[in-house]
């Protein structure tokens, strides 16, 4: 999981990360990029309900 307060997320971390974790012994089960943190994260709680429920089907899917 990545996030940043960009409308990418972090995708190109975790693109970086998914690709070299398994050369160092890793295993990647899933990944999850959050767009635009402060706008979608208020109050310790994700407020936009479409990216919310993603991150749950990714999480159920591990």
């Amino acid at each position: 999981m990545a996030t940043s307060p960009g409308a990418r997320g972090g995708k190109g971390v975790l693109e970086i990360a998914a690709d070299r974790f398994p050369r160092n012994g890793g295993t990647v089960v899933g990944t999850y990029s959050f767009p635009s943190f402060y706008d979608n994260f208020k109050d310790g709680q994700i407020e936009n309900e479409a990216l919310l429920a993603e991150l749950q089907e990714k999480i159920n899917a591990i």
